[in-house]
């Protein structure tokens, strides 16, 4: 059997079988060392939040999260940008960046680290973008894929063992479920009223209720949030 594929079947059993992120992080960067990559972060793409507060997993220097984040470099971070246009994985390097004063200081820090080229591994299977970011020289096309398909699984494990974007949402009651469920499925509170016998005001307290649980403002914002959430689906 062709080394490659040895090295994606193990990691692939390690990841469906891990009980925790750590080990299957573990796993994972054992193999993008061997491609290459020296460090290597896992989180969802910062945005108003700290990288701290986002990240899940990581393999970066030490203090380098914390730094990071006390210098709130996200806010000028451009490879964050680029990330926010490309949802296939990418090779970079620092020196396609421009130097400008919105990014010269995220760009210092990280070469200051050392970290002129990576590959990162978007994934937007849930809306919320999770990233895999990897330092290192660019892998070739084979190392590509393997970093690629096992990093899109291990994410995916992370999801299944409980990691979120965001804080954790308080448990909706079964009523509250109900009434979110039937309006995703597109009913008004009249008919979500005559499905479940109550009245149509009862319904919008129900949703209400939700939609303060859930931290947002709208109805088709606490629905989406939900079925990120997994606690409706259409």
């Amino acid at each position: 059997m062709p080394l490659l594929t040895q090295l994606a079947l193990g990691l692939m059993e390690t990841i469906a079988s891990g009980s925790s992120v750590a080990t299957i992080w573990a796993g994972y960067m054992d193999v993008a060392r061997g491609t290459g990559m020296t460090h290597g972060i896992a989180c969802f793409l910062p945005g108003p939040e700290r990288l701290s507060d986002v990240t899940f997993a990581d393999s970066m220097p030490d203090g380098f999260v914390r730094d990071y984040s006390e210098r709130n470099l996200a806010a000028a971070d451009l490879l964050c940008e680029k990330l926010r246009r490309c949802h296939s994985p990418f090779e970079w390097q620092l020196s396609e960046f421009p130097t400008e004063k919105a990014g010269g200081s995220w760009k210092d820090y990280l070469f200051s680290h050392g970290m002129q080229r990576g590959f990162v591994v978007p994934d937007y299977s849930l809306g919320d973008l999770s990233v895999i970011s990897l330092i290192g020289r660019p892998p070739c096309s084979h190392d590509r894929a393997l970093l690629h398909f096992t990093g899109l699984a291990l994410l995916a494990r992370c999801r299944e063992l409980g990691v979120r974007h965001g804080p954790e949402i308080p448990p909706l009651s079964e009523r509250e479920r109900e009434c979110l469920q039937w309006s995703a499925a597109g009913k008004s509170d009249w008919q979500i009223g005559e499905i479940l016998n109550l009245s149509d005001k009862t319904v919008n307290i129900y949703i209400e209720r939700a939609k303060q649980k859930l931290g947002v403002h709208t109805r088709t914002q606490a629905i989406v949030r939900a079925m990120r959430a997994g606690i409706v689906d259409l």
